[in-house]
């Protein structure tokens, strides 16, 4: 962990962004530097910013953008992404994320995920009354000789939806439907402009009072050629692809299909369908409560994949 204190405050904060933002409060720590709560001087505006150390990047994970230059991978895709992750979905985007797999993708499953989400009211009073954070999207970044500054914006209050699954355990699928939905967009643009998240899951993906989702960290993200197969994998254990436990090369996009559908499950049953690597291989999950046919098809299916 980089707790980018004491000493290391002149390397992290120098150059641009001292001239440009004071550093206030400390955030979090990582393998690769630090987020802190900062604020612009010319008008006050809070932002929460990213340091990156340069060492600390792997080989493999650098981008030669046009205007840059040499910089982080994550921070070239995030700099150029525009999606606001979402307030209304993008049903032809959703639906063509889909369309490859067709054959299985059932009316019962299609009926689920674009089902309209018109009874949300009343969820809305415990949504005030948890306890938040702060989504953020890239606005800027600064760099000096040993770290990256990447400046976000903050937004209003919301949490993981780790945390908010945990904490809404009587969750309807109307609701399940909605923030599914809304990653589902959020993934299948990515794929429009050949980008692979890789770390689709329940702690990256932030929710406001509102039910709005934005998917977080693109720390593991890169491009991707959809003629190519991949034999490498970034992301999260349980969220893991049969195809990739075996060996076997793999694309990218069918993975993150495989993570959505982890996600799914996790919606709709508040928990993980796979305890280990075992029975993932063996396809070896269960629905634990009866839910509707829509649900369960759709699940299935992206399990199929």
């Amino acid at each position: 962990m980089i707790s980018c204190t004491g000493s290391e405050d002149i390397y992290y904060t120098s150059g641009a962004y001292a001239s440009n933002y004071d550093t206030l409060e400390h955030i979090g720590s990582g393998a690769f530097g630090c987020v802190k709560l900062s604020a612009r001087r010319s008008d006050g505006l809070l932002v929460v910013t990213k340091f990156i150390r340069k060492d600390r990047v792997l080989e493999g994970g650098w981008t030669n953008d046009k205007q840059y230059g040499r910089i982080p991978t994550e921070i070239n895709l995030l700099l150029g992404l525009d999606h606001p992750n979402i307030i209304k979905a993008n049903v032809g985007r959703v639906l063509r994320l889909f369309f490859v797999w067709r054959s299985l993708f059932t009316e019962p499953a299609a009926r689920f995920l674009m089902g309209t989400c018109v009874e949300l009211d009343h969820h809305l009073p415990r949504m005030a009354q948890l306890h938040t954070q702060d989504s953020h999207q890239v606005i800027n970044f600064f760099q000096n000789d040993k770290y990256f500054q990447v400046i976000m914006e903050k937004h209003g209050s919301g949490m993981d939806l780790f945390e908010f699954i945990d904490r809404e355990p009587d969750m309807d699928e109307a609701l399940a439907s909605y923030i599914f939905r809304q990653i589902v967009d959020a993934v299948a643009y990515l794929h429009e402009l050949n980008i692979l998240h890789r770390d689709i899951k329940d702690e990256n993906i932030l929710i406001n009072h509102k039910f709005h989702c934005k998917l977080i960290d693109f720390g593991a993200a890169t491009f991707f050629d959809p003629d190519k197969l991949s034999t490498r994998f970034c992301g999260t254990l349980e969220y893991c692809s049969p195809e990739i436990l075996s060996g076997h090369k793999y694309r990218g996009e069918e993975q993150e299909m495989w993570s959505l559908g982890i996600l799914l499950f996790t919606l709709v049953f508040f928990d993980c369908p796979f305890r280990s690597a075992e029975q993932v291989l063996k396809g070896d999950f269960w629905f634990p409560r009866d839910v509707s046919e829509g649900a369960l098809m759709l699940i299935s299916v992206m399990f199929m994949l």
